[in-house]
């Protein structure tokens, strides 16, 4: 059985690229032991007020 990889230009196809991209700095974040603003500082990325 192959591994279908969702088309990015399609809506759902984005929304897992996101969903993946999302979680791969979760995952990270809980790992480094950072203040969930340190974290974003040292990655360029924005924090949600």
């Amino acid at each position: 059985m192959a591994l279908e990889i969702a088309d990015p230009s399609s809506l759902p196809g984005r929304a897992a690229v996101k969903t993946a991209f999302w979680k791969q700095h979760v995952d990270a974040w809980r790992d480094s032991k950072l203040t969930q603003r340190e974290y974003a500082r040292q990655h360029g990325l924005a924090v949600a007020r």
